[in-house]
């Protein structure tokens, strides 16, 4: 599953194994994307309940960016408005 778009990127797999033997599951490798992260046991044993794993995915170009502060100031003259943009620092100075 993608985290940006939240969707499906793969279709789920199902694994069968006999009962109280040990599983390991790994993330598969899909192209254009870079995991993140895994919710689930990756690893166990199987028994009679069901298990869900999840592999999170994210486009291998996206970026973090920087939290920046600022402000949109809109005015309205004459029927128009104005907006202009700008940060915190040039409210005070």
């Amino acid at each position: 599953m993608t985290l940006t778009a939240r969707e499906l990127i793969g279709r789920p797999t199902m694994y069968r194994g006999k009962l109280g033997t040990p599983y390991e599951i790994s993330a598969p490798t899909v192209a254009g994307f870079k995991l993140l992260r895994s919710v689930g046991d990756v690893t166990g044993e199987y028994t009679t309940t069901s298990k869900t794993v999840l592999f999170f995915y994210r486009n291998q170009n996206w970026q973090q960016t920087d939290l920046s502060t600022g402000f949109v100031q809109v005015k309205q003259v004459d029927r128009r408005l104005s907006v202009s943009w700008g940060n915190y620092d040039q409210l005070f100075n």
